[in-house]
């Protein structure tokens, strides 16, 4: 009997925010109990508040997906926000994916992530759980596709 395995994939969510953090967490939990139906992929999601924390844990263990706020201390100027940590992301794990969560609909914030090299850029808002599990599904076939052609 053939066994098919399992691509495992690590994503990680940052958020200042405990309750938009745990939400995407839901979200991608979900989305991680489908594609294990389906023999597709399995997710190990990860929670940090900070960028900084991010950063660190980047440098031991390369995500496939880093999910990333725009704004992640906005009392706090010294800390990352999300254009740092992509920058960091970028040195550190050049094979690791962006995609941006936020707030913010300005254009000039969209095209910054999209020029430091974030995969996608979406507005929180209505549909948000449907965005996000597009967008993930999206590069996890990205991967595929770029490991098929490995072979």
């Amino acid at each position: 009997m053939h066994k098919k395995f399992f691509r495992q994939f690590t994503i990680y969510v940052v958020d200042d925010s405990e309750l938009l953090r745990e939400l995407v967490t839901r979200y991608l939990n979900t989305l991680d109990l489908e594609l294990q139906a389906k023999k597709k992929w399995m997710l190990n999601i990860k929670e940090f508040s900070r960028g900084e924390d991010c950063i660190e844990a980047v440098k031991k263990e390369k995500p496939a997906i880093v999910l990333t706020e725009y704004i992640l201390s906005p009392e706090d100027e010294t800390k990352l926000n999300g254009i740092d940590l992509l920058k960091k992301l970028k040195k550190i794990s050049p094979h690791s994916k962006a995609i941006v969560v936020s707030a913010q609909s300005d254009l000039w914030v969209s095209t910054t992530f999209y020029l430091w090299g974030a995969s996608d850029y979406i507005s929180k808002g209505p549909g948000l759980r449907e965005k996000i599990e597009k967008s993930v599904v999206k590069v996890l076939q990205q991967f595929d596709a770029e490991n098929e052609k490995l072979k």
